[in-house]
């Protein structure tokens, strides 16, 4: 399966009848995030989901966009974050890197940066962190850890990468 860029997704969605319905009732959500998921070998395992915040409610609300080119929405759900965090707004504006760049900069990388690690299935969130908008690639090891790679959606250059051990080992 190839990934739609973003833009395009939004384009789509932004004229649908679904969201749009669902906008008039949300009229303080935002776009949050578009999540995918990815098989070991960096494939494309899912279309797009795309995430919005609603701050009055602080729910997300994801819209999933199907085969046939249209979109199901999923009931509003808690947001999974660090209780100090913030959900930012992502604004489609700020994505200047093709998808193909930030997936290129990751698979060339990735073996440099986490080398011996056999990774697993992963997923791709594009959102906002710390003001930036990021291509936030995060696999599971086998050795269950997780390996993240965050990647400047503007230049497409790497910000970020590190490993997080799951398993905490006693000294």
């Amino acid at each position: 399966m190839k990934l739609a860029a973003p833009a395009t997704v939004w384009k789509k969605l932004a004229a649908d009848d679904l969201f749009l319905q669902w906008k008039k009732q949300h009229t303080k959500g935002f776009l949050s995030h578009f999540f995918c998921s990815l098989t070991a070998d960096f494939a494309v395992k899912s279309n797009w989901e795309v995430g919005f915040y609603d701050p009055a409610t602080e729910k997300i609300t994801v819209f999933a966009w199907l085969d046939n080119g249209s979109f199901a929405v999923k009931a509003a759900d808690d947001v999974f974050k660090k209780p100090d965090a913030t959900v930012e707004e992502l604004k489609m504006s700020t994505m200047t890197a093709e998808a193909d760049k930030p997936f290129d900069t990751f698979t060339e990388s990735v073996g440099s940066f986490f080398p011996g690690e056999v990774l697993g299935d992963g997923f791709l969130i594009v959102q906002n962190w710390q003001g930036a908008t990021i291509w936030n690639f995060t696999f599971i090891t086998k050795t269950l850890k997780f390996v993240n790679v965050k990647i400047d959606a503007g230049d497409g250059e790497v910000m970020s990468h590190e490993v997080i051990d799951l398993v905490m080992k006693d000294k």
